[in-house]
């Protein structure tokens, strides 16, 4: 929680919903996979979208039946 209020008072929290239609794949990651840094440098001040979607999108991760309930329970 701290992070979000913090990278909305920078300005660099990412735009989930468009993220959802332009890039489904990562929103994919972002959403189910482990919060991580790269994340914040999607948008925003100093923002290296390419190098952080690379940075996301090579991270390993193992969905499961638990990421899919998490996700509906956040919508």
């Amino acid at each position: 929680m701290f992070g979000d209020e913090m990278s909305r008072l920078i300005g660099c929290r990412p735009n989930f919903v468009r993220m959802f239609f332009t890039d489904p794949k990562l929103w994919l990651k972002c959403q189910m996979g482990v919060i991580m840094n790269p994340q914040y440098r999607l948008c925003g001040p100093h923002a290296q979208p390419k190098e952080a979607r690379r940075i996301i999108m090579k991270t390993q991760w193992a969905p499961s039946g638990i990421n899919f309930i998490q996700l509906a329970m956040l919508y």
